[in-house]
């Protein structure tokens, strides 16, 4: 039985299929189209909605301008965004381990510097007990002649 289009009354063809190119849980629905000798075209699939009554209908622009890539240029396209996303995370994933390992030595070397400075407060404190134990012993011995 021959589906007929209708909007424009037109017969509709059946030499084609729908492709999901989506990754995970992303859709991009692609119409192929064969053609003679084993050629396909691809298209891809568009949607549009009446908001009165709700009809939902699916469509595919026939301009020659906006002729999908094939399919192998997609993959590998695909495969190079994969590609430098990796590459991004990583570098990403190194310079964050670079900052905690300076942000680490940071903290090591602000802990160093506050044992440094109680250490030389201890001594300072302790020079002026002996100090101060020095004049005591001298005022003894001044006083004791």
């Amino acid at each position: 039985m021959k589906r007929i289009c209708p909007r424009c009354n037109e017969p509709l063809f059946s030499n084609c299929y729908v492709k999901d190119k989506g990754i995970n849980t992303l859709s991009y629905l692609e119409l192929i189209i064969k053609k003679e000798q084993f050629q396909k075209e691809n298209k891809e699939i568009k949607s549009c909605y009446c908001s009165k009554c709700g009809y939902v209908e699916l469509y595919v622009d026939i301009d020659d301008s906006n002729k999908h890539h094939n399919n192998d240029d997609d993959l590998n396209h695909l495969k190079r965004t994969v590609q430098q996303y990796a590459r991004d995370y990583k570098k990403k994933m190194e310079q964050k381990k670079q900052e905690d390992e300076q942000l680490q030595i940071q903290l090591q070397k602000q802990l160093l510097e506050q044992k440094l400075l109680k250490e030389k407060i201890k001594e300072s404190k302790k020079s002026k007990r002996k100090k101060a134990l020095r004049k005591r012993i001298i005022l003894k011995k001044m006083l004791r002649k």
